[in-house]
């Protein structure tokens, strides 16, 4: 029998969205303000607008970034779990193996919208690991399929999905 396998990625669309709008609007305030904006020689109020542009260049490079990486942020194969936390490339890595995994089952979370994590439970230890597979450019019904799939190779077991509002 093939050991199932998949790999996903950050979805492209949230970051592009914010790298779209805070590209426009620093064209914008670029192209009103000028050069009043940059005119660190002496302390004015532009200053503060001088620090509002450079915190939101900083957020544009940040979402641009995150669009263009490419890089595997979760993957499910023969050897376990494996999620990467954060987009730097020193970001940390979690690795589960399937012998460690006691249970897991979705958390869905309804805020301002619904996001979906896995929750994964090992042995020996309490805490529960969270992974969030709303921002995955994988659909949840392909992981649970495989995470099933393993359920039945590494005898752990599927807890009924829990909602919070």
């Amino acid at each position: 029998m093939i050991n199932p396998e998949i790999e996903a990625a950050k979805s492209k669309s949230e970051s592009l969205q914010w790298a779209i709008v805070s590209t426009g609007i620093i064209g914008i305030i670029i192209y009103k303000e000028g050069e009043s904006i940059f005119n660190w020689t002496k302390f004015n109020p532009n200053i503060v607008s001088g620090l509002f542009v450079l915190l939101l260049s900083l957020g544009c490079i940040n979402w641009w970034l995150q669009y263009f990486d490419n890089r595997t942020v979760f993957k499910l194969n023969n050897d376990g779990i494996w999620v990467r936390n954060g987009f730097l490339l020193f970001s940390k890595t979690i690795q589960i193996p399937w012998a460690q995994v006691n249970y897991f089952y979705l958390l869905e979370e309804t805020r301002k919208s619904t996001t979906v994590s896995l929750m994964i439970g090992q042995k020996e230890i309490e805490i529960e690991n969270k992974i969030e597979l709303s921002s995955l450019n994988k659909s949840i019904a392909d992981i649970l399929v495989i995470m099933k799939k393993y359920s039945a190779l590494y005898n752990f077991q599927e807890l009924e999905k829990e909602r919070k509002l």
